[in-house]
């Protein structure tokens, strides 16, 4: 065997790690950041019987998508709205402007979680 072939493989096999642990990092963080978001949505449910507690975690996880989707929009909003309050010079229409966004994203997402709460209501005896 060839004397640079060993430190060679070497070299991969740990580039190879290096990448995999990145990776599943990234996948990880990723998991992590959307159960907190549908743990925060499932854990106002507290005060409910148990029945429509969980007709209501079923129609948040049926919607588990759009759920998320509107929490990164309304998440996003919210980092644009701080980056135009915190803005030099100051834009007060641009400001206004993201307060709006925001005000906007978070009416469309409890609407959503309310109508899947009045569905859950519906469909429990």
């Amino acid at each position: 065997m060839r004397r640079w072939l060993v430190p060679l493989l070497a070299v991969a096999l740990l580039l190879s790690l290096t990448a995999n642990f990145v990776g599943a990092g990234y996948a990880l963080k990723t998991w992590r950041a959307e159960a907190a978001a549908m743990s925060f949505v499932t854990g106002a449910l507290g005060g409910y019987s148990p029945p429509l507690r969980k007709a209501m975690r079923a129609a948040f996880v049926a919607d588990r998508r759009a759920l998320l989707a509107a929490l990164r929009e309304l998440r996003d909003a919210r980092q644009a709205m701080r980056a135009a309050l915190e803005a030099r010079p100051f834009d007060a229409a641009a400001a206004e402007t993201a307060m709006q966004t925001v005000d906007a994203k978070t009416t469309a997402l409890q609407q959503r979680v309310h109508a899947a709460m009045l569905a859950a209501a519906k469909a429990t005896p």
